[in-house]
């Protein structure tokens, strides 16, 4: 019997030693928001800016960590007053804008392409009319809930469901008032 449980005790060491090692790695692979960090490289972020020409400071970046002096490097002018700047090694990096000596709040971005207009952030250009596919709607299935139909909690009251008839009521209710009665 006590052979046995030092196998089992074994086992179940071995057990959470996999499982620390899974977590760790996927840990390793993976940012807060979940996303796999180092699969995808490259950040470029364009910024819509009427106030003034831009510069982007910027520090803390993965997978090395980069910093520039304040107020940072001038942002590269795209017109139609977006500007932008490009951090092509980088798989996430923190950063914030600065112009005529003010600057926005902290920011954070991982990989890809992203805009920032009147402070949301945006995977793609928000100017851009996004077009619909219209589709024919008559051979699809619509579902309607009605809610009074799940929990009868009175059902005193469900006379107010039935024809005036069979609840015997003496007038029948117009149409466009309540149908309670006291």
């Amino acid at each position: 019997m006590a052979h046995m449980k030092k196998i089992l005790a074994l086992l179940l060491a071995a057990c959470v030693f996999c499982t620390v090692g899974i977590f760790a790695a996927t840990a390793a692979e993976t940012d807060d928001a979940g996303e796999e960090v180092g699969a995808a490289v490259g950040i470029t972020v364009h910024y819509i800016c009427e106030d003034g020409k831009p510069s982007i400071y910027y520090w803390n970046s993965l997978p090395q960590n980069k910093e520039t002096s304040y107020p940072g490097p001038a942002m590269i002018d795209e017109g139609n007053n977006y500007y932008k700047y490009t951090f092509s090694t980088e798989s996430k990096i923190n950063f914030l804008f600065v112009v005529d000596g003010k600057q926005s709040e902290e920011l954070t971005r991982n990989a890809g392409e992203w805009w920032y207009k009147n402070s949301r952030w945006y995977d793609h250009d928000p100017d851009d009319i996004v077009t619909w596919d219209r589709t024919d709607l008559r051979e699809d299935s619509i579902y309607f809930v009605i809610t009074t139909r799940f929990y009868d909690g009175d059902k005193g009251n469900n006379v107010h469901c039935w024809d005036d008839q069979k609840a015997n009521n003496s007038t029948p209710t117009p149409p466009g008032e309540a149908t309670s009665r006291v």
